[in-house]
This record gives structure tokens, sequence and C-alpha cells, in this order.
């Protein structure tokens, strides 16, 4: 009887949509020619993903000819033998990228006559996710495409572009953000105090043993060397082959990633509040002190250094450490990227994404409900994706409109392959469908590009 009320009551709302409006108005009730249709669901604003059902009611006083249906002016489905109402449509919006929707409906009855309806929707295009209790970090891809990421399970994954998991390597412990190098070598680090490098079927090629956990992502030079820090508070220089060059002692943790100048120098920032420059043999350059710990350094293309710090500023240095500016946010900062003219996107802990011009002024900011310490990457077509601790992925456009959002629980820094997926970690990985490809700009992503060479152009 309960299953029979709930049935009838569905029709019966359904009656009331079309129907009341005729007794609100005498002449359309009387009206010889009266049509009406109704998108029942998805609702206005939703947001939707997968196959989605769109169903349709309709009444007309004469007989229903054809039911129309469009998405963003484009003709999808059409219904011509009108029988039991309501219609309904299984879209596939796996082919459509992420973002803002319209759909519309016009019915049409024997008179021509017509009616229309729309709605508004906010899609989200999961081509895959693959889901991990243990949560995936930051996510590199080699220039065949294939998505290496590590995981707080202890393992190293190798995953093809349609979501295929090809090997993982068992490590036993965390393991960080990955590189790759030109020939396809993968070097990671892990909390078990080794830096690895595999070959590209996952075979290991060579270790090298820090006295700590080694959490920054190794950047690769264009000879080869291997840069990265350790939480032993130094900075570590490995040959192609596993070779230990230099060791570079600093005062603090170094977790965060090195960035390699046009020159070679070698930009690092540590937990004692400073930035350092090192020479390519190891020698220290300059230092830069802060009053708060230093988040991984990005460079220009004129070898302007920038980089946030915890005393709430983003700095702008001259390739001779001396500042050119600074600006200050309301929080902690992190990381930044930067688009083809110039603009740096920098996340924060008063939980705000910054857009700061090249000469240090605010252009916009878009709040969110966390903080916000993943690194923003940057679309082709100027959008903005980022992560946020609301466990959120945000989408934003160049002038700072927030265009969708998802809740996936992903926290990690996003990539965006060749083929227009955003690669985002999280508790699962998602391969998302957008309308970028990643922007030719000085740095725009973590660790300037996917394979996270860290390399200045």
């Amino acid at each position: 009887m309960e299953k029979f009320f709930k049935v009838n009551k569905y029709y019966f709302l359904l009656l009331l949509q079309l129907i009341l409006p005729l007794f609100f108005s005498c002449d359309s009730f009387w009206e010889a020619n009266y049509i009406q249709v109704k998108i029942l669901t998805p609702y206005n604003n939703a947001t939707v993903s997968d196959n989605i059902e769109i169903k349709i009611g309709a009444y007309s006083s004469q007989r229903l000819k054809k039911i129309e249906l469009f998405i963003h002016e484009t003709k999808v489905y059409t219904v011509l033998d009108i029988g039991t109402l309501p219609v309904s449509y299984l879209w596939n919006s796996n082919e459509y990228n992420s973002g803002n929707y319209r759909i519309k409906v016009i019915a049409y009855d024997d008179n021509d006559n017509s009616a229309q309806d729309e709605c508004r929707i906010k899609l989200i295009s999961i081509n895959w996710e693959i889901e991990n209790e243990s949560g995936f970090h930051s996510p590199a891809i080699g220039m065949d495409g294939t998505i290496y990421v590590g995981s707080s399970d202890g393992n190293l994954y190798a995953i093809n572009s349609s979501g295929r998991i090809l090997w993982t390597v068992f490590i036993g412990s965390t393991v960080w953000a990955p590189s790759v190098g030109i020939d396809g070598t993968i070097y990671v680090g892990t909390d078990n105090q080794k830096l690895y490098a595999f070959y590209p079927n996952g075979t290991i090629k060579w270790e090298v043993s820090t006295m700590w956990w080694i959490r920054s992502t190794p950047a690769i030079s264009n000879n080869g060397t291997i840069y990265f820090g350790s939480n032993d508070k130094k900075v570590y220089a490995v040959s192609p082959q596993g070779e230990k060059l230099w060791v570079f002692q600093t005062l603090g943790t170094v977790i965060n990633s090195p960035a390699i100048g046009h020159d070679g120098v070698i930009y690092i920032g540590s937990e004692d509040n400073k930035l350092y420059a090192i020479n390519p043999d190891g020698t220290l350059k300059w230092d830069f002190i802060t009053e708060g710990r230093v988040s991984s350094p990005i460079i220009g293309n004129d070898e302007t250094i920038y980089f946030g710090s915890e005393d709430y500023k983003l700095y702008s240095l001259n390739p001779d450490g001396t500042k050119r500016w600074e600006y200050q946010a309301g929080g902690a900062l992190y990381s930044p990227s930067m688009d083809q003219d110039g603009t740096l996107y920098i996340g924060c802990r008063d939980r705000t994404l910054y857009a700061i011009t090249q000469t240090g002024y605010l252009k916009w900011v878009v709040s969110t409900s966390g903080i916000v310490n993943s690194v923003p990457a940057i679309g082709n077509d100027g959008m903005v994706y980022f992560c946020s601790d609301d466990k959120t992925l945000y989408a934003i456009s160049a002038d700072g409109q927030k265009k969708w959002e998802v809740y996936i629980e992903g926290v990690s820094s996003p990539a965006i392959s060749s083929d227009g997926f955003i690669i985002v970690g999280g508790k699962n990985l998602f391969a998302i469908r957008c309308s970028s490809t990643l922007a030719n700009s000085p740095w725009p992503m973590l660790n300037h590009d996917l394979r996270h060479s860290s390399q200045a152009n």
C-alpha cells in the first residue's frame, strides 16, 4: 500500500505541475490549443555525472506530435511516437567536458503549436576512478602518457590513460610524488629514507639512502642530474647512475621540491625559513631569509624566483637574491603556479586561492571551505584547477569565476593530461574530462610540467 501511494503520489504531483496552471488562467484553460512541457529531472542547477536520465513531462489539448531535446543548442533526441509519459532519455555525459550545460526541450502538437522548458546543470565528467583507502599523492605523467603516482599504502603505481593499472611496486612505506626522466626513469622519495629509481617496467634501477624521510619530489636537470631534499636537513645531487655527487647542509628539514633555473642553479626552501640558491657544483650562491618556513619555489621566463612562506608573504626575488617585491596575504602561503601573462596563482591557509599579478598586485581571490595547499594547474584556455582541504576540486576561469566544483575527497595537486583530463589524487585517483590541456606557460603546475622535472623551460 505504501509503495502504491508513493508511485501515485509521483504522478499526482506531475499532474499538478502540468494542469494547475490551467486553473489560474481562464483564457489558457479554455484555449483549444494549449500545450505545456516540463523537464522533471535533472533539477535546475543540479550537479550530475555519468549516465543521466532526463525525464520530460508534457500536456497538450491536441495530440502531441513530437518532443525535441537539446543540450547546449545541439539536438540530441527526438520523440515522434509519443505514448506513455513522462518521456525518458539516458544521456551518456562521459563524452562531454566537465562544465555548465543548458538542457532544453521543445514539445509540438499537431497544429505546430509549441512550448519549451529548460534547466541548467553542472556536469562532472568522470572518465575513470581507482579506489584506494590509503589515498594517492600528486601524479606525474610520462611522455608516453603513463601516470605514475605514490600512495600511503606503500606502493608506487603505473596506470595507463584508460585507468588500467599496469604495475605496482611495493616499497613498504609512504611513497610521495614522483618525477619522470626523459628516458622514462621514475624517481621517487619515500618515508623509508631512500630515493628510488625505477625503469619504466617497474623494475628497480638503483636506490640512494639518506638519514631521514624523503618527501621532496626530485628535480631533473638537463644533464640528468637529480636534486632533492630530505628531512635530514640536506639537499642531495645524484647522477643518473645513482652516484651521490654532493650534499648541501641546511639548518632545517627540506620537504619541498627544488626548482632548476635556466643556468642550472638549484633553488630550494628549508624549514630554517630560508630559500637557498645552490650552484650546480653544490656551493652556496646566496640565501634569502624570511620569517616562516619556505615553500617550493618557481621560476619565471626572466629568471625571477617566486615562492610562498609561512610568514603570510609571497616573495619575488631577482636572480641575484635581492627582493623585487612581496605580497602580504591572510595566512601561510604555499607554492604558486604561473600562467602565460605572468599571473601567479597561490593557495593559502586562510582557505583562499589568490591571483597575483607579476608585479605583486592582487587580481582576485576565490574562497573555499578548507586550506588551499594544492598547487593549481593552469589550462591552455585559462582555466585554473586546484583542490582544497574541503576535499573539493575547483575549476576557476581566468577572471576568477567559479565554473564548477566537485567533492571527490581529493587534496592533491592536479595534472592536466595531453588528452584533456584532470588527473587528481586524494582518497581515490580520478580522471575528469575538462576543456583544457596544460598551458604553455613559464610554470603551469606543480613541479613545472607533467613529468615533474622542476626544470625552468
